[in-house]
């Protein structure tokens, strides 16, 4: 893998992480489109640009993180039960699921279903008439859920996160933030997950990428998670939303109907 192809797979981690149209996704899409040669490196390539990703969200919710921890208990339990359904999932399928799901139709499927919940939280959005800033139990459910679907390639976790907050019955704002608060420890658990393999020997490892590449992948997804942030935030709360939608039933076509990949 050269300099240039880290540096462009850290600006799709750190730019689809946080944008809800799903980074693992796109990451397959890009490897493939890119033609990387990853030389067996591929969980050290994905613990470097996860660590990006964990950079750039503790960057910009840093002050909302440290009230959570030391100030609102309430708000740190909610997230930990939202956080349990895709630590589990995650654990005990991942494996099965990287393998079930291969190839651009399948792929496309995913995007494809991204795309729906992202209408279906807009729908939501103008109908309902009344919601809440604070989050609670049912919301934490729902969003652990929607997290936990979000596992199988090319289902975005951002936009299914938000879309169970919306149908939960949550306000943009609230809805944004804790979807963003959730995605820290899930970005945690995957390094970890990533790490245990490598100690346990569960996964074959050589670690032949420089150094060099891999510390330009993750500065390069850490600049651009702070500033998919940023976008998302303004394009969800300008009422722009719809646009990530339409993006991803365009994209499933596409992979559905020509083989790009």
């Amino acid at each position: 893998m050269q300099i240039w192809q880290a540096f462009i797979l850290g600006i799709v981690q750190g730019v689809t992480e946080f944008l809800p149209i799903s980074s693992s996704g796109h990451l397959l899409l890009f490897e493939q489109i890119l033609n990387v040669n990853t030389e067996n490196s591929e969980l050290f390539l994905g613990i470097m640009l996860h660590a990006g990703t964990l950079v750039a969200v503790c960057f910009v919710y840093y002050k909302k993180l440290v009230a959570l921890l030391f100030k609102n208990k309430r708000g740190l339990i909610f997230l930990i039960i939202a956080t349990i359904p895709a630590a589990v999932v995650g654990y005990f399928l991942s494996d099965y699921i990287d393998k079930l799901i291969q190839g651009r139709i399948a792929l496309a499927i995913a995007f494809f279903t991204s795309g729906i919940l992202l209408i279906i939280a807009e729908v939501v959005q103008k109908r309902r008439k009344e919601f809440t800033n604070t989050v609670g139990i049912k919301s934490s459910i729902l969003m652990g859920i929607g997290q936990a679907l979000a596992v199988l390639p090319g289902i975005s976790r951002s936009g299914s996160t938000y879309a169970a907050g919306i149908c939960s019955g949550l306000d943009k704002q609230a809805a944004l933030d804790f979807s963003f608060m959730m995605s820290i420890p899930i970005i945690l658990g995957a390094i970890f997950n990533e790490i245990l393999k490598i100690c346990t020997g569960a996964t074959s490892i050589a670690m032949h990428l420089p150094l060099t590449n891999l510390l330009i992948g993750m500065t390069s997804a850490t600049i651009f998670g702070i500033l998919s942030i940023k976008l998302y935030k303004t394009m969800v709360l300008a009422g722009k939303f719809k646009y990530f939608a339409i993006y991803l039933v365009i994209l499933a076509g596409v992979l559905f109907f020509f083989p790009i990949v």
